[in-house]
C-alpha cells in the first residue's frame, strides 16, 4: 500500500510539473480591443499579440442636400416703368406711364412676387396737354423666373 501511495505522488507531481511547464493565458486589452497569448514553456515566455480591430460603425451614405434658388426679372410690358426689383424675393416698385405723352405718375406701387406671366393693374394720366387724360390705361408688368439647383 506505501508503494501504491509513492506512485500516486509521482503521478499526482508529474501532472502538475506538465502543467506549469506548458501554460496557455489569455490577456485582453479591453482599450484597444487586442488579445495577447502569453505561453509560458518552463524558464522561456513568448508573447503573441494578435490585433482585433474594433468595429466601427460606417456612416450611412447621405445625398447631399440642394434647393432650388429661383431668380425673378421684371420688365414693364407697356404703360409702367419699374423703378426697383429684388431677384431674390420677386417684390418691385413701379410707377405708372402714359402711353400717349409719356408723363410718369408721381405715385409709386410697391408690388410682391409673381411666379411668372405678367400682372396687371391701370393707370391715368393727369397731364393736361394729353389726350388720354382722365382715361384708365392699362399696366402690364412681364415677370420672368429662372433658378437653379444649389447645394446646401
Amino acid at each position: 500500500m506505501g508503494r501504491m501511495v509513492n506512485l500516486l505522488m509521482v503521478f499526482i507531481i508529474g501532472v502538475a510539473l506538465v502543467a506549469c511547464g506548458k501554460q496557455e493565458k489569455l490577456k485582453e486589452n479591453s482599450q484597444t480591443g487586442s488579445v495577447a497569448v502569453i505561453k509560458q514553456e518552463e524558464n522561456n515566455v513568448e508573447t503573441d499579440i494578435i490585433e482585433e480591430k474594433p468595429e466601427i460603425e460606417q456612416p450611412v451614405n447621405e445625398l447631399p442636400q440642394h434647393e432650388y434658388i429661383t431668380t425673378y426679372h421684371m420688365y414693364a410690358k407697356r404703360g409702367a416703368v419699374v423703378t426697383d426689383y429684388d431677384s431674390t424675393t420677386g417684390s418691385f416698385t413701379y410707377i405708372g406711364k402714359c402711353e400717349m405723352c409719356g408723363e410718369t405718375d408721381g405715385m409709386v406701387n410697391n408690388m410682391g412676387p409673381t411666379y411668372g406671366g405678367s400682372i396687371s393693374a391701370s393707370f391715368v394720366c393727369k397731364n393736361p396737354n394729353c389726350s388720354m387724360k382722365g382715361k384708365s390705361q392699362p399696366v402690364e408688368i412681364g415677370c420672368e423666373t429662372s433658378g437653379e439647383w444649389v447645394e446646401k
